[in-house]
């Protein structure tokens, strides 16, 4: 070999052990870097797609909020405050009025405090078509009762019934 190849292949031979110890040192220690990084960034990016899917959950909800919040209102105006069923006598008496019937309450039971309704007693008076409709009314409507007793008597024109209620309470 001459001397310039000789030279040619020290050069050569230079070059390629600073091209492996540049992969070796630099190249190598990048790449698991690189790949460190693109681990972490795919679990960022799991991450951000599950909170996204939970806050896309909390606006659904907010916006149904309002919704959850009628129903709630109307269930629970169903049930019959024990201490004050002020508005539901009123609203029996309305619907007798309304159906030409005479009503008296007799009896207004109250239970222990841990009871989760109370009975009721009122006598109606007036045509059994009519009666017959308030019952109908009254088991139709949105309190949370249920006739427990209910007797006819017929007296000349007139029929008067006697009507017990199991009326839910508010706890």
């Amino acid at each position: 070999m001459k001397k310039g190849e000789k030279k040619y292949y020290f050069y050569f031979l230079i070059c390629l052990l600073a091209d492996i110890a540049l992969i070796l040192f630099l190249v190598l220690p990048l790449k698991e870097k690189i790949e460190a990084n693109s681990r972490v960034i795919s679990y960022q990016k799991a991450i951000l797609a599950t909170q996204d899917l939970q806050l896309a959950k909390i606006r659904e909800f907010r916006e149904e909020e309002n919704v959850f919040q009628k129903i709630e209102k109307e269930i629970l105006s169903g049930f019959v405050d024990p201490d004050s069923p002020i508005d539901f006598l009123n609203y029996l008496e309305e619907t007798a009025k309304g159906l030409d019937l005479s009503i008296t309450i007799f009896r207004l039971e109250k239970k222990p405090k841990d009871s989760e309704s109370f009975n009721l007693g009122f006598k109606l008076e007036g045509s059994f078509e009519n009666i017959i409709k308030f019952i109908k009314l009254i088991e139709n409507s949105n309190f949370f009762l249920e006739v427990s007793n209910l007797n006819f008597e017929k007296k000349e024109s007139t029929t008067t019934a006697t009507v017990i209620l199991k009326v839910l309470s508010k706890q």
